[in-house]
């Protein structure tokens, strides 16, 4: 993830994923994954064995976050994305490091374990949609490019999580709305474009008429 290009710098990854700036620093600038394996597998048993019981507390309550919307939540989905649901669960791995990430091929999508599963449930539905939203673009007879659906899947994901009404309904203390000011600012004219708009577009329709 730190060579990824998600992150800024190692500076900007050792805030984010809690990691020592050194090894941070270590891991951006090697070459290979083998160079620095006993010192990510060192780190991560430690930080496994000091958060262990708490980790487990957190996996439960990230279940009882979602159980509150779960069925709504995935109907909402449908409706608006125009596509049946490809799973029939989907499954939340909880992180010692990784705030979030969607699964570009799967039902797994990832979340941090020191997050408060409540309030990030917003978070947590937005890696669901663009898990779904992948899914969908799988099955089109035309390929595009991960890049450019994970784009699209991007924008898709904040504005529905933020302007639709029912959407919205659940996790009512956020407010942002469909803001721009995250990590992709490369995102922030198509999010802005595309706008309210969004959610009278199914995803394969919106796919066409962006990538086609």
């Amino acid at each position: 993830m730190i060579k990824s290009g998600i992150y800024k710098n190692a500076k900007d990854a050792s805030n984010q994923m809690g990691l020592d700036f050194a090894l941070a620093n270590k891991i951006a600038k090697t070459k290979s994954y083998y160079a620095v394996k006993n010192d990510l597998m060192k780190m991560a048993d430690k930080k496994y064995r000091q958060s262990e019981k708490y980790l487990k507390q957190t996996v439960k309550q990230y279940q009882k976050s979602w159980d509150e919307i779960d069925k709504r939540f995935f109907q909402r989905l449908q409706e608006l994305s125009g596509a049946k649901i490809s799973y029939r669960n989907y499954y939340c791995v909880v992180s010692l490091f990784h705030n979030g990430i969607s699964n570009w091929n799967g039902n797994k999508i990832v979340r941090h374990w020191d997050r408060n599963p409540f309030t990030q449930r917003r978070i947590t539905a937005h890696e669901i949609i663009i898990a779904h939203f992948f899914s969908i673009a799988r099955k089109m007879k035309v390929r595009y490019s991960d890049k450019d659906i994970w784009k699209l899947a991007e924008v898709y994901a904040f504005a529905i999580t933020g302007l639709d009404k029912t959407m919205q309904s659940f996790w009512p203390w956020d407010e942002n709305g469909n803001y721009t000011d995250h990590n992709y600012p490369q995102f922030k004219k198509l999010q802005q474009r595309l706008g309210i708009e969004i959610l009278s577009t199914n995803v394969n329709r919106l796919i066409l008429r962006e990538l086609g």
